[in-house]
């Protein structure tokens, strides 16, 4: 299976992202100092229902939660509007980031914008009601 080289932007912002990096620069500019703990549960929460076989379902844990140091950006926690400190995951597939992508589209309403996206992860994102022209991939 090739690897994932997708590249993807925030709005406004010629720099671009993997999955893992862009997923800590989602949380850094729109959750930190921003959404709750409670809030940002609630954004996420569809990925614990979600099934196993999609791999990682832990998009991120409270900084003081057990967890595998080498699997989130313990480094650079995002502190939330309450002041609780999260860690964010790097673990990210082509099965369960479109789930992300969506949760993000749907609650900051902004539109994603990608490069090298495959014709594997553009089936992904339609088949989640994100179509990849909307995406601009």
């Amino acid at each position: 299976m090739a690897q994932d080289r997708s590249k993807w932007f925030l709005p406004g912002q010629n720099v671009s992202y993997g999955k893992c990096p862009f997923t800590q620069v989602i949380f850094k500019t729109y959750i930190e100092g921003k959404l709750t703990l409670a809030e940002t549960k609630t954004l996420f929460s569809f990925f614990e229902n979600l099934p196993s076989s999609i791999g990682n379902r832990t998009v991120f844990l409270e900084r003081n939660q057990p967890h595998s140091p080498e699997r989130f950006y313990g480094a650079d926690p995002i502190k939330t509007k309450d002041g609780h400190y999260l860690v964010v995951s790097n673990q990210w597939s082509k099965i369960n980031w479109p789930y992300f992508l969506r949760a993000v589209h749907n609650k900051f309403g902004f539109a994603l914008k990608c490069c090298n996206l495959s014709k594997e992860g553009k089936a992904e994102l339609t088949g989640l009601g994100l179509n990849p022209q909307e995406v601009n991939c």
